[in-house]
């Protein structure tokens, strides 16, 4: 069974790499010049694009974590203090343009060691075999483990939780990666059409894949790229995949599973949108009223968070050094729905509050245009089974919706709660045929605007449909042949290195 933990998250820190120590409550920490400083100063007299999506806040050195701070070991048990984070990172990034090397920060070894220790099986081996080739992670929770920038990725993720996959053959996935990769809005249909687990972010201009094992995220990603580029169709994928999946279990050459067949590192694949919005009805509104903070609260939550009071919380302690956009939307959250369950420095993720089957809030503003220029910052996720065929229109009518289909996910990223209530009402109406695209996203600006002057807007106040009680996720079908799959599994983990 799954072991759930909550209320308990480690903090660990970044190797420091310049002086400058200050101590706040208890809690020392020291300034670094960030990957994005970094980058930028090297670059100063070029021009060049930002530096890839990195891990900013992950610039401190939190020691002495204890007890409920620092437990890291059965729920409800309080034990693990004096948990200490801050190894330096040894990897490095090339491909970029430049091709700097930076220094990234990890998470101590044996904080790492006793975290996965009470993972599931299948979880912790993932884990073990990602530290094994790409070293120490960069973030920890008692659930997850998160690289940034390691090998051919954007972002790696383990989690412990077993999520049933049927396709090709029955499995778990619990190994999420991510690229930059730009899907055209035509094409999201298909890809969620071939494998329920690839993911797409039109926004952040991402594409995932979560499988169990990383030559199968490679494979999922390579074949998607054939579809995008009209070399494939779904069926073919599909055929293709198995077959591939296939050799890799017996053996045999499978090269479509070894590497990335296109590049991941060169190009701009963010799509911000197009403005629907007067931008003087955004400045209004941030200036006034944000998601329930009325005008003259901002300064007052940027007090509260500063975290020099000594029974601040870890949590506040963490997010004072936030952006203040990121910042402010946590402080908010955590007055609505209490100490979040699972806290690193660059995210503070719930689980199940209110509505909700997960919300995070990350340190890092990914631009949005749509409906008016503004940051997401805010992730939010419910239980909805999307029809394959209604994907495209979703991603056309809001880039910031991502539809996972294993899962039974539908997710909404903006700035606001509120805003995210009402992307996925509209997206509730386009999946049901009540309206189509450029419907959705007129009324969107519609509402959007009336929120913004605190006037009625009816479908940003609450989700107009249920998201309890309905089984929304979708396992897919087997393709490979039941008799075979067991020993299949069984030599495969033993062709990758697993026990």
């Amino acid at each position: 069974m799954l072991k759930i933990f909550t209320n308990y998250f480690i903090v660990a820190g970044i190797s420091v790499l310049s002086a400058g120590m200050v101590s706040i409550s208890g809690i020392s920490f020291a300034r670094e010049t960030t990957q994005d400083e970094e980058y930028k100063y090297r670059n100063r007299d070029k021009k060049v694009h930002e530096a890839p999506d990195t891990h900013p806040g992950h610039d401190v050195q939190l020691h002495g974590l204890t007890g409920a701070e620092g437990g890291a070991g059965k729920a409800g048990s309080g034990t693990g203090g004096g948990v200490v984070g801050g190894t330096v990172g040894e990897r490095y990034r090339e491909g970029y343009p430049g091709k700097e090397r930076v220094r990234e920060g990890t998470i101590d070894k044996p904080i790492v060691e006793r975290v996965i220790s009470n993972w599931e099986d299948e979880p912790r081996e993932v884990a073990q075999n990602l530290i094994d080739k790409y070293g120490l992670p960069n973030e920890i929770t008692l659930n997850r483990l998160i690289w940034h920038n390691n090998g051919p990725w954007k972002r790696t993720e383990v989690i412990n939780k077993e999520i049933p996959h049927n396709f090709p053959a029955e499995h778990e996935d619990v190994l999420i990666q991510t690229i930059n990769y730009q899907v055209p809005a035509n094409k999201v249909d298909e890809l969620v059409q071939y494998n329920g687990s690839i993911m797409v972010d039109r926004t952040r201009g991402e594409l995932a894949s979560q499988c169990e094992r990383e030559e199968m995220n490679i494979l999922a990603l390579n074949l998607a790229d054939d579809i995008v580029k009209g070399e494939r169709n779904v069926d073919e994928a599909r055929n293709t995949y198995a077959e591939q999946v296939t050799a890799v279990m017996e053996g045999k050459s499978a090269p479509l599973a070894e590497e990335l067949q296109f590049d991941t590192k060169t190009k701009q694949t963010a799509d911000r949108d197009m403005s629907t919005m007067d931008k003087t009805t955004m400045k209004k509104y941030k200036d006034k009223e944000i998601g329930g903070l009325m005008n003259g609260g901002r300064e007052r939550e940027r007090e509260r968070l500063k975290g020099t009071a000594p029974d601040k919380s870890t949590t506040e302690r963490v997010i004072s050094r936030w952006n203040e956009e990121s910042r402010e939307v946590a402080g908010r959250l955590i007055d609505k729905y209490g100490k979040p369950d699972e806290v690193t420095q660059t995210r503070i993720i719930w689980h199940n509050n209110g509505p909700w089957k997960r919300t995070e809030v990350i340190n890092k503003k990914i631009p949005h245009s749509f409906p008016a220029e503004h940051e997401d910052v805010l992730i939010q996720t419910i239980n909805y089974q999307v029809p394959a065929d209604k994907a495209d229109e979703l991603v056309r009518y809001n880039g910031s919706l991502v539809v996972n289909r294993t899962r039974g996910e539908l997710t909404s990223q903006c700035e606001r709660e509120d805003m995210n209530i009402l992307a996925l009402n509209l997206a509730d109406d386009i999946v049901k045929g009540e309206r189509n695209v450029d419907e959705a996203r007129k009324v969107y600006t519609e509402q959007a605007t009336a929120a913004m002057e605190g006037k009625s807007a009816p479908l940003a106040e609450e989700l107009q449909f249920d998201t309890n009680g309905k089984e929304t996720a979708d396992p897919d079908e087997s393709v490979m042949d039941d008799d075979d799959d067991e020993g299949l599994i069984e030599k495969a983990k033993e062709t990758l290195g697993f026990d």
